[in-house]
């Protein structure tokens, strides 16, 4: 079995956080104690999300419970999934958030928000729903500028297989 395969005719969330500072951190399953390799720039009540820690190997979206103590870092939801050296920070809206996807064949597409495929349902979390054109692999980009500047990308599977 692969992750990130659809079949055609389905729609394809892809969802990203932005985030400054990021840092690195290592949290214990059903543990709220995160230990981050810098603290600088996070603070109490800051909206924040650690890359994997969440259920099943979700991210962890929550917020910080309380002031920091030197590098540990207390958010307001346990872990789900214990993770190392995980990505982590204060969730932040960039200024302009870009979507572009690449197609097997064809012209890449370019969304900007705001447009109806994008959403931003959290302070951070941004959302491009796609509707892939023909099977294979297409590759995604990501850009956010100002406050949350940065690249994220990644990829997804369309598969034709009809057999059920």
């Amino acid at each position: 079995m692969l992750a990130n395969v659809y079949s055609e005719g389905d729609q394809v969330k892809i969802e990203v956080f932005a985030v400054t500072p990021h840092t690195l951190g290592t949290v214990l399953a059903g543990s709220t104690q995160l230990t981050v390799a810098d603290p600088s720039g996070l603070a109490n009540g800051d909206p924040f999300v650690v890359a994997g820690a969440g259920p099943e190997g979700a991210h962890l979206v929550t917020t910080i419970a309380a002031p920091l103590v030197g590098n540990v870092v207390t958010l307001a939801a346990a872990a789900g999934t214990g993770v190392k050296a995980a990505v982590c920070g204060k969730r932040v809206d960039p200024t302009s958030v870009t979507f572009r996807v690449k197609p097997p064949t064809g012209a890449i597409s370019v969304k900007v928000a705001p447009d109806p495929s994008i959403t931003n349902p959290l302070v951070g979390k941004w959302i491009h729903t796609y509707d892939p054109a023909g099977s294979g692999t297409h590759w995604w980009r990501c850009e956010g500028t100002g406050a949350a500047k940065g690249v994220a990308r990644g990829s997804f599977v369309v598969d034709d297989d009809e057999i059920v």
